[in-house]
């Protein structure tokens, strides 16, 4: 058996952990002040289903993360979605938390940006801490790389980045935003694909659109094009038009001119009936598709194109311009220093993330101005907008840019940072490498401890990988070989693990789709159905049947795995007319399978898969993937004996229901059941052998101070199974009857000598049965 699974079989982390920190419930999981960093509010979390912890602080919902996708709100997120982080880089998610909390939040605010973000006290970012001007009248400047006043003290040659509870920053530090600067030029895109619009068909008339040229040209025309539909552009039912000032006649003949050069489409100008202002239409429903494909449709969805974002910064600045022109205004202030400034408005956040992205790739300092929805006193109603604006020639700011080697961040100096009262849900991502990841306008990272009881020791302790193996090891009482695997080796075993899952959850799928569809599976069809099986249940198990005919073994070698890895995944080719149970730990993985045989001569019964390196039998309980969330409701859990007692039992809405997976109940078993509750009942057959089993479980829950239970089978059934095929309410009722597992010890010996008087030898008899169970009752009471 390998020494670090049963090390991490033997000692349950909470209990470890415990022994270094005070712990409290935490829903399923627990919590505490993280030993790592200095927290003054519980981030530590410590999970005993899984066997981890993790520190993380949280956002409450709606905080928007930087996708591949654009900006998406943080509960909206999943596994494996790829978000920026703050290398400039996009990285996997690998896992989303959610907890409840109930406590201070930190609402803070940048002098870039007047949107609020909501985070947890304890809640990781990256920042510098900034040191203000010396020089008199200037006590509210920070000192920055980009001032030109002549001090003789240089601060900002000491700044540098840390990575700090947000609770330990103050207004002026800045935040760091990434600035991505990857370059993927086109020179030509595809915009038109002729067999999907060859058939678009407009109007009554049945009128077909011209046929638009497959390609264009990425050039200064095709990206004004696109920036002033996205500024002035709307579409109606048989093609696209932009809404113009009466004044702009010119930017008319332009918008025509680019129309007729790129697509062949001549645009028509019409004054609108109350003279306020131009109208030009361009009638094409393959234009209409390739805008809304590429810009959005609506002025709350509309974005540049992503390809647009990659391009060099001189034909991002056009399409940046081309919107402008559309769209945007020139402050003509008095003061010289706000005379100017340039902005766009626009109620689509995601093109007003793509507008700062922009600027910030030419080192302007873009000001985001937000306005929630709101009806204002006069009765109108106004959607959350944004007004992005900046200064071609900038002369003096609080923000500023700073270059790592090839990374380069923008820096946003806090300008509010309040605390407020929040109870409820809020959210975290743990990611690949970087552990970090973009949040509106700065980058975020967590404490980054996480994992197991070897990682947790290695850190709190200071020990290497083998010298925390030692030492767990004398405290789970494991022996350990002379020779000692590496971490690397480790790595290396997992990796191995992972291939043995893939192997047996497409077997799984394989025989599932053979037993709902193969005219060979006719008679395991019948079987299941004579034994009550719906067809929901038969999904849900994933049971699947095995054919006489191989064909496992080539399916796999098909799909990339050798003959070494299907042996090692414990070669599910074994299993022939048979009924396939696929066998999954608690995570849901599937890591073997019983084969129930349908031949009255097949030997034997039930066939399991051989150990191996992801399947051990004194470990795996079937069905405890699902019923956890039973056992943990019901604060209970239910033992039976065959894999077929256990689907029905589900079926019959008694959840809380596992079955060892072919062989007796072990120490293994009853621990990793003890996770979940400390209750533990027993529904074994009605014969003798599964009284003898029943004993045997008894001893071994007491022996590790779990609290066993039995349930009797009622009248003259025999097991769960035959039960719930009789009447599901009877089973139902029965579920919840269990008596505690002395009393039924006691009650079984005396009850064979009910019906005569007993004498001082059967008293013996009765005495040598019970009294070493009490004995080995660690309560003395």
């Amino acid at each position: 058996m390998d020494e670090v699974e049963e090390i991490k079989r033997k000692i349950d982390i909470v209990d470890l952990i415990s022994q270094y920190l005070t712990m409290r419930k935490a829903g399923a999981n627990y919590k505490a002040l993280c030993p790592f960093h200095r927290e003054k509010t519980p981030s530590f979390m410590v999970s005993p289903e899984k066997q981890i912890f993790r520190c993380f602080g949280c956002f409450t919902k709606d905080m928007d993360v930087l996708t591949n996708k654009g900006f998406q709100p943080i509960e909206h997120i999943k596994k494996n979605d790829l978000v920026f982080t703050d290398k400039a880089r996009f990285k996997k998610v690998l896992v989303k938390f959610k907890r409840s909390y109930k406590g201070k939040i930190i609402k803070l605010k940048t002098r870039q940006s007047n949107e609020p973000i909501c985070l947890t006290p304890d809640h990781k970012v990256f920042l510098i801490k900034t040191v203000n001007c010396k020089q008199q009248g200037r006590s509210t400047r920070l000192c920055q790389v980009r001032c030109r006043q002549n001090c003789p003290t240089k601060y900002f040659k000491a700044y540098n980045i840390e990575k700090v509870p947000i609770a330990k920053a103050r207004i002026g530090d800045y935040l760091l935003y990434p600035i991505d600067h990857k370059i993927d030029n086109l020179n030509e895109v595809k915009i038109y694909d002729h067999q999907t619009y060859i058939n678009n068909r407009v109007g009554k008339s049945g009128f077909v659109a011209r046929p638009l040229p497959e390609e264009v040209k990425v050039d200064s025309d095709f990206l004004k094009f696109l920036g002033y539909w996205i500024a002035e552009g709307s579409v109606y039912p048989r093609g696209i038009r932009f809404s113009l000032g009466s004044h702009e006649k010119d930017f008319a003949q332009e918008i025509c001119r680019i129309s007729n050069k790129i697509f062949g489409l001549n645009a028509s100008i019409y004054s609108r009936e109350d003279r306020s202002g131009l109208e030009i239409s361009i009638s094409n429903i393959h234009l209409t598709n390739i805008v809304v494909k590429f810009c959005g449709k609506g002025a709350q969805n509309k974005k540049i194109p992503d390809f647009c974002l990659k391009l060099p910064i001189k034909k991002q600045k056009i399409i940046l311009e081309a919107i402008f022109k559309g769209d945007g205004t020139t402050t003509r202030s008095q003061k010289h220093s706000r005379a100017g400034r340039k902005s766009i408005r626009t109620i689509s956040k995601c093109l007003s993330h793509q507008i700062k992205d922009i600027l910030l790739r030419m080192r302007y300092s873009p000001v985001i101005g937000y306005s929630s929805a709101h009806t204002d006193i006069k009765g109108v109603n106004h959607k959350e907008s944004w007004d992005i604006s900046w200064m071609p020639h900038p002369r003096s700011h609080y923000s500023d840019f700073l270059k790592i080697g090839k990374l380069e961040y923008w820096l946003l100096p806090i300008k509010e940072f309040n605390y407020n009262l929040f109870s409820g849900q809020v959210y975290n991502l743990m990611v690949e490498d970087d552990n970090s990841y973009v949040v509106k306008n700065f980058a975020v990272g967590n404490c980054g401890e996480s994992g197991d009881i070897f990682s947790f020791v290695m850190k709190m302790e200071g020990l290497e990988f083998v010298e925390a193996l030692k030492m767990l090891a004398d405290r789970a009482g494991v022996i350990l070989k002379t020779s000692h695997k590496t971490k690397q080796q480790y790595q290396t075993e997992k990796d191995t693990k992972s291939r043995s899952y893939k192997i047996n959850l497409l077997s799984a799928a394989v025989y599932h789709k053979i037993l709902l569809e193969h005219s060979s599976a006719d008679r395991a069809r019948t079987y299941l159905k004579k034994r009550g099986l719906i067809q929901k249940t038969i999904k849900d198990f994933l049971i699947g049947y095995a054919p006489e005919k191989p064909i496992l073994d080539s399916f796999l070698k098909k799909r990339g795995f050798s003959d070494q890895e299907i042996k090692q995944a414990g070669s599910p080719e074994r299993f022939k007319n048979r009924i396939i149970f696929p066998i999954n730990d608690v995570m849901g993985n599937a890591v073997g399978f019983t084969g129930r045989a349908l031949l009255d001569d097949q030997q034997p019964k039930y066939l399991n898969t051989s150990e191996t390196q992801i399947f051990h039998k004194s470990r795996i309980l079937y069905g405890l993937d699902k019923a956890k969330t039973g056992i943990k409701l019901e604060k209970q859990s239910i033992i039976v004996e065959g894999q077929m007692d256990v689907v029905l039992s589900h079926q019959a809405g008694v959840t809380n229901v596992v079955a060892s997976s072919g062989t007796a109940l072990t120490t293994e078993h009853l621990l990793i059941l003890g996770r979940y509750s400390n209750n533990i009942s027993l529904a074994f057959d009605a014969d003798s052998a599964g009284s003898q089993a029943a004993k045997k479980s008894i001893q071994i829950a007491f022996v590790n101070d779990l609290n066993p239970r039995v349930i009797s089978m009622p009248g003259n059934f025999k097991d769960v199974g035959e039960i719930v095929e009789k009447d599901v309410k009877i089973w139902q009722e029965a579920s919840k009857k269990s008596v505690p597992a002395l009393d039924w010890i006691i009650s079984s010996q005396f009850s064979a000598f009910s019906d005569q008087q007993m004498t001082g030898q059967d008293k013996k008899e009765i005495a040598k049965e019970i009294l070493p169970i009490i004995k080995i009752i660690s309560d003395k009471v």
